[in-house]
C-alpha cells in the first residue's frame, strides 16, 4: 500500500479530482435541465438566441483580428491616436469584406446571366413541362408509399414557410454576429490569442 501512495503524484490527483468533480456537476446540471422540461425551455430559447450571435461574432472577430492588426500597422500606423487607428482599421476591414462578398455575388450573377442567355426558351418550356410531370408522378408515388407506412409529410406550404423563417432567422443572427464582432474587435481582447 505504501508503494502505491509513493507512486501517486499529488499534482495529477488534484487535476483528476477537478475533472471528475466538473464532470459530475455537468452531469447533474444536464439532469436538472432534462427533468425541468417545459419550465426551462423558454429560458433556454432566450439563452441560445443571445449566445448564437455572440459566439459567431467572437469567431468572426477572432478570424478578422490578424487582418485588422495588419491594416492598422501598415495603413493607419501613423495615426497619432492608436484607438482611432484601430477603429479605422476595423472599418477598412469590413469595407474590404463587403466588397469581397459583393464581388463574389457579382461573379455569380454574371455566370448565371450568361447561362440564361444561352438557353433556347422553346426547348426549355418543353423540358420544364416534361420534368414537372415526372416530378409530379414521382411525388405521388412517394406520397402513396409513405401513406402505406403511415408517414405524413404535411403540406409543402408549411415546409416552404419554415424555410423562409429559417432564412430570416439566419439573417438576423448574422447581423447581430457582425455587430458583436465589431464590438469584440474594438475591445481588442481577442487579438491577444493570436500572439
Amino acid at each position: 500500500m505504501n508503494r502505491f501512495k509513493e507512486a501517486m503524484n499529488s499534482k495529477y490527483n488534484k487535476i483528476a479530482v477537478y475533472a471528475i468533480g466538473s464532470g459530475v456537476i455537468l452531469f447533474m446540471l444536464c439532469l436538472i435541465i432534462y427533468n425541468c422540461g417545459e419550465s426551462l425551455s423558454g429560458f433556454w430559447n432566450i439563452v441560445t438566441a443571445v449566445a448564437k450571435p455572440m459566439f459567431a461574432g467572437a469567431i468572426i472577430a477572432y478570424l478578422l483580428d490578424p487582418l485588422v492588426v495588419k491594416i492598422q500597422e501598415k495603413v493607419f500606423g501613423k495615426v497619432a491616436d492608436a484607438s482611432k487607428g484601430r477603429r479605422l482599421a476595423i472599418l477598412a476591414t469590413y469595407v474590404l469584406l463587403a466588397l469581397f462578398v459583393l464581388l463574389i455575388l457579382l461573379l455569380l450573377i454574371i455566370t448565371v446571366s450568361k447561362g440564361i442567355s444561352s438557353i433556347n426558351f422553346s426547348d426549355l418550356s418543353a423540358f420544364i413541362e416534361d420534368t414537372w410531370e415526372d416530378i409530379s408522378d414521382f411525388w405521388k408515388l412517394v406520397q402513396e408509399k409513405l401513406s402505406e407506412l403511415n408517414i405524413d409529410l404535411g403540406s409543402i406550404g408549411t415546409k416552404v414557410s419554415s424555410l423562409f423563417s429559417n432564412l430570416a432567422s439566419f439573417g438576423s443572427t448574422l447581423l447581430f454576429a457582425l455587430i458583436f464582432s465589431i464590438y469584440f474587435l474594438l475591445d481588442n481582447g481577442i487579438g491577444k490569442y493570436w500572439k
